[in-house]
């Protein structure tokens, strides 16, 4: 599942990845795609228009769930 919310003035998307380890994930953005790689796999993740062109601020992984945090 993949959540999309607000927290202050900041925009957090949530992607389970239940097997994925923090050194594993690598996140981009280009336009109104974020590519999630993981290991040799990789899923594109089309992302709101109120989020595509924004800048990545932050990607951590925490119990088996990537958080992206968008900056405002």
């Amino acid at each position: 599942p993949i959540r999309l919310t607000k927290r202050g003035a900041q925009t957090v998307l949530q992607i389970e990845l239940v097997n994925a380890e923090t050194g594993e994930v690598d996140v981009t953005l280009r336009g109104d795609l974020l590519y999630v790689r993981v290991r040799d796999f990789q899923r594109r993740i089309s992302v709101p228009d109120s989020v595509a062109g924004r800048e990545v601020a932050s990607a951590r992984m925490a119990d088996g769930v990537l958080e992206v945090t968008f900056e405002a």
